[in-house]
């Protein structure tokens, strides 16, 4: 727990925090940026008084034919001024020719084979024309683009193509610290690619989209179009490049443009949008255009945000993408910026882990709002003095987030030391005046809560004294060892320590009353009283288990008839091995404590007394399902399943709490004939998950029942436990196990690598669902099994009905 408490770690799991929702794609992190980008745009008042003007001209509303005709009288008119470019936005993708121009054609075909009159022939002859050039708008739009001279088409970016985009490592980086951004083809009209008819009498055509941040607005354009295997320029680009008399390339090679958005004194926008139909009346002069850019679309489009928080079209996102290269208002991100914000969030990461915590809370403050003041100046400057968009939206929410974590943590630790100072004056006497009373143990707790001083050692001294007299050797032995830890020359701990060792090791060989010479850990067969541990009154031993001997007991006090596994630490283990062995037994107490289920044996009681360590449980009337999987002692099948959900059931509440059994085989299920109930038994090599005290490389549980992830040693979960059921299953159902060898590397490598047997084909009146769930439950891979207790239970529970309706 300690290692929560420290700064770094603190700093550590905040910071990669930071990184995953960046790359989740929640806002917090880019929010920060993006509207610093907008504040900066309106605080900067722009004048777009580059290399030429542009004008933005609406046809309106209405059919397609209607838009083109308007577009052909428009760009007639325009053509008498001469822009330098104009682009038209309409959907050209589809002919638009009215069904009365073949009898137009009749008519004129008539009129030639009639001998009329010359000049009735010649005004017919007109006004056929004038009538087919108004029908077949078309064809007039064509020659209008022909006339016109430099008119761009728009179009929506091919299927096919990509935003051009570098693919460094820098790009990844300018991914995961800038804007995550989605790419919005234009839709005015649903402009598709124009038909070859107007591609060939057009300057040009240029696809056209849009970049949308997360947030809604649009900040960048793409400048160049990927498609099969080479790039075009976008629209704004090829406007720009054709207005300058430059080729796209050398005008720009970047593949997005961030746009500067110009707007008027009074916050209207710098470019004037004309009615088409006051062009054509005559009521706005065409000389307002002459040696401009003039973008021409209908009414239709959608509107985007912008971020100066007005709502914009597409024609006034291109408008302004073009007026900032010609003004060179263009904002840069230069290649190795993104390396630069990683270092500055490092740089921070490290300030806030390593050095401003040790600084006193005043300055700790202080320095922290001048960063975040320096950084926002910063990013603001470079937007508004040099046009470079430096992104510090991340070591900002470092700052803005580890700040109060941090004071928080700090008040936290001197609280802390404040109640530690309080906790050890209250430990001392409490502990001495239960070493007064011979609850030396529970003295022995108080004691060690005591921080490490000469005084408080003199304390651990006496009571290790008091041990011995009360011939708890192995407790002495402990406290000893604690002492020298930390003072290996206090007074003579070190002969002491030889001492109890030794004193210790006698008992274990039986000089103790609780070691008989049978192997018993207590002495059952004597005439008197029966022997007590702790306060339970031993009747008789039960047998002998994994770790030790199990007694039947009874607790005086209450009339509560118990089972009491026992085992003598100093004498089933030597050395290193004690300690683990009882932390695995106490460990079993710990897990199993916690559980309170049906199916799963209750812990009442976990001590040490007289070199034993014993834990307390629920007495269960029964026998382990061993017995049942011979061949000839099988049980029912449908016994089989009840059996096999009352452990998934419980497996699912265990694993709910944390705990994984690792040991699940029929040895551990307790089975009870008349009530055909079982009882999940020795969590003894249980780990808590959530604890994390497994540790990769450990092989615990019996090999045949173990789990592939478990017989190699990597970390496992409640799906393992699963596996081990479905092995239990398939035993109880063919009397066989699935996994057979002659040694430990035999069974291991069947357990990895082979498929286990069809268990129809062992046993072939099974129904098909049994293979069905014991196939799944023993997938080699833990995804591909029943993910937890539940569902395997439900599993089971639609087998048993199976059964019965074919019963039936």
């Amino acid at each position: 727990m300690r290692i929560l408490t420290k700064d770094w770690f603190v700093v550590l799991i905040l910071a990669l925090a930071i990184l995953i929702a960046d790359l989740a794609g929640l806002l917090p992190v880019r929010w920060i940026d993006g509207h610093l980008y907008d504040f900066s745009q309106g605080l900067k008042e722009r004048h777009a008084d580059g290399a030429g003007r542009i004008a933005l001209i609406d046809l309106g509303s209405g059919t397609p034919a209607a838009l083109r005709l308007t577009a052909a009288r428009l760009l007639e008119r325009l053509e008498r001024v001469k822009p330098r470019s104009i682009a038209l936005m309409l959907p050209l993708n589809r002919i638009q020719r009215d069904p009365a121009i073949p009898f137009l054609d009749e008519m004129h075909a008539y009129i030639a084979q009639a001998r009329l009159p010359r000049r009735a022939a010649i005004r017919l002859d007109g006004m056929i024309a004038r009538a087919k050039r108004h029908l077949d708008v078309d064809e007039y739009l064509q020659l209008a683009i022909h006339r016109a001279g430099d008119v761009i088409l728009a179009s929506n970016p091919s299927a096919a193509g990509t935003a051009a985009d570098p693919h460094g490592l820098s790009a990844r980086f300018d991914t995961l610290w800038g804007l995550h951004r989605h790419l919005v083809p234009l839709d005015a009209g649903q402009i598709s690619p124009p038909m070859p008819d107007f591609t060939k009498t057009a300057a040009g055509q240029a696809p056209l989209a849009l970049w949308r941040d997360d947030d809604g607005v649009v900040r960048a354009i793409p400048l160049w179009w990927q498609t099969q295997g080479h790039r075009e320029p976008t629209l704004p680009l090829l406007l720009a490049a054709r207005t300058l008399g430059r080729t796209p390339t050398a005008v720009s090679s970047r593949p997005t443009l961030f746009p500067s958005y110009y707007q008027r004194k009074n916050g209207e926008l710098m470019f004037r949008r004309y009615a088409a139909a006051d062009v054509l009346d005559g009521h706005v002069s065409p000389s307002v255009f002459r040696r401009g850019i003039v973008l021409v679309s209908s009414q239709s489009g959608m509107r985007y945000l912008s971020p100066l928080g007005s709502h914009l079209d597409a024609t006034e996102h291109v408008a302004q993408a073009v007026a900032s290269i010609l003004n060179r208002g263009m904002y840069r991100r230069p290649a190795a910026l993104p390396w630069v914000e990683f270092g500055a969030f490092v740089l921070l990461a490290l300030l806030l882990a390593f050095v401003l915590p040790r600084w006193g809370m005043t300055l700790f403050s202080v320095t922290v709002l001048l960063l975040i003041f320096g950084l926002v100046g910063m990013e603001l400057y470079l937007l508004l003095g040099q046009q470079i968009w430096l992104q510090t939206g991340a070591p900002l929410t470092l700052l803005v987030t580890g700040f109060p974590i941090l004071g928080m943590l700090r008040l936290y630790r001197s609280q802390h030391l404040r109640d530690l100072a309080d906790s050890a004056h209250s430990n001392r006497q409490l502990g001495l005046a239960l070493q007064d009373q011979g609850k030396l143990e529970m003295a022995l707790e108080r004691f060690r809560k005591l921080p490490v001083t000469n005084d408080n050692l003199e304390l651990l001294y006496n009571l290790a004294l008091d041990f011995e007299r009360k011939r708890k050797f192995n407790t002495a032995e402990t406290v000893y060892q604690h002492i020298l830890q930390h003072r290996p020359r206090f007074r003579d701990a070190a002969k002491r320590l030889t001492q109890a060792r030794s004193m210790a090791k006698s008992a274990a060989l039986g000089t103790d009353r609780f070691m008989t010479s049978s192997g018993s850990m207590l002495a059952l067969d004597g005439g008197g009283e029966k022997p007590m541990l702790g306060r339970y009154v031993i009747e008789k031993e039960l047998g002998k288990g994994a770790m030790g001997a199990v007694y039947l007991g009874e607790d005086p006090k209450i009339g509560r008839t118990v089972a009491i596994k026992t085992m003598a630490l100093s004498r089933e283990f030597a050395g290193d091995e004690v300690k683990e062995a009882e932390k695995r037994f106490f460990h079993e107490a710990s897990a199993a404590g916690r559980l309170n289920h049906p199916h799963i044996v209750t812990i009442y009681d976990a001590a040490e007394e007289h070199d034993l360590a014993y834990i307390a449980m629920e007495y269960i009337q029964g026998t382990p399902l061993t017995r049942y999987i011979k061949k000839g002692k099988l049980l029912p099948i449908t016994t089989v399943l009840n059996i096999g959900m009352q452990a998934a059931d419980a497996l699912d509440y265990a694993h709910a709490k944390g705990i994984v059994h690792r040991d699940i085989k029929p040895a551990n299920l307790m089975y009870n004939e008349q009530g055909r109930s079982i009882k999940v038994t020795d969590f003894g090599i249980a780990r808590i998950t959530s604890g994390g005290h497994t540790k990769t490389g450990t092989i615990l549980g019996t090999p045949s029942f173990m789990s592939p992830e478990q017989m190699i040693g990597k970390p496992v979960d409640g799906r393992s436990d699963i596996f081990s059921l479905g092995v239990t299953l398939f035993v109880l159902l063919t009397g066989q196990k699935p996994f057979n060898g002659d040694s430990l590397a035999a069974i291991s490598y069947q357990v990895v690598n082979d498929k286990h047997p069809d268990i129809t084909a062992l046993r072939p009146e099974l129904p098909a669902c049994i293979k069905r769930l014991v196939d799944r439950a023993m997938q080699k891979k833990p995804d591909n099994r029943f993910q937890d207790g539940k569902a395997m239970k439900r599993a089971l529970q639609r087998c048993l009905k199976e059964i019965a309706e074919t019963q039936a």
